[in-house]
């Protein structure tokens, strides 16, 4: 068995065939990671949107029992209730009042 330049130049050409996989996986593995990072990154964007949206949501709601309960919107829904009370009792009123000029109506026909 004998040692000669081509064993050398073979060996040669394995390390280095050996070193340009390990170098390809490499490149693949960190291709890998960034597009996990980039998901990731997604991920994260959405679910802080999703917060953000929440809590504008949680705010507005606040606010609006803020509004409900203050004393200018209480007043207002007051005046509100009474106005459209007063309104059906002058409607009945009305009616009542109909009602009778039929039945005066019919009395002096009769």
């Amino acid at each position: 068995h004998q040692v000669g330049p081509n064993t050398e130049l073979l060996s040669a050409e394995a390390i280095q065939a050996r070193a340009l996989a390990a170098y390809e996986a490499q490149l693949r593995q960190l291709e890998q990671i960034k597009w996990q990072r980039a998901q990731l990154r997604l991920r994260l964007d959405d679910f802080l949107q999703r917060r953000r949206d929440d809590m504008r949501r949680a705010a507005e709601e606040r606010e609006k029992d803020r509004q409900y309960h203050s004393k200018e919107e209480r007043l207002k829904r007051k005046a509100e209730a009474e106005a459209t009370a007063r309104r059906a009792h002058e409607e009945r009123t009305r009616k009542i009042q109909r009602m009778a000029q039929k039945v005066d109506q019919r009395k002096a026909m009769a």
